[in-house]
């Protein structure tokens, strides 16, 4: 996965930098694929599951058991909650 692209602001990815960095509080240009949320934004597993019920109601996109269990980056949250090229 690349870095969040910044120049379409109704893009897909751009709507999910914004949900993160507004829940995370953290400012979007140090959102990168690689961020860990555990050990480098220091969510618990409760933090984690929050933030993946927030994104799931915000996009309308529910995870199953496995797939919000297999989140550690942003990276991942990318693969989960964004739409995939056909």
């Amino acid at each position: 996965m690349t870095a969040f692209p910044t120049s379409d602001v109704n893009s897909p990815s751009s709507r999910l930098l914004h949900d993160l960095s507004s829940a995370l509080k953290v400012s979007g240009h140090r959102l990168r694929p690689f961020i860990r949320l555990q050990e480098d934004l220091f969510l618990d597993r409760f933090d984690l599951d929050l933030l993946v019920a927030h994104l799931e109601s915000r996009n309308a996109r529910y995870l199953t058991e496995e797939e919000a269990s297999s989140i550690e980056t942003i990276g991942d949250l990318q693969r989960v909650f964004l739409p995939q090229a056909a």
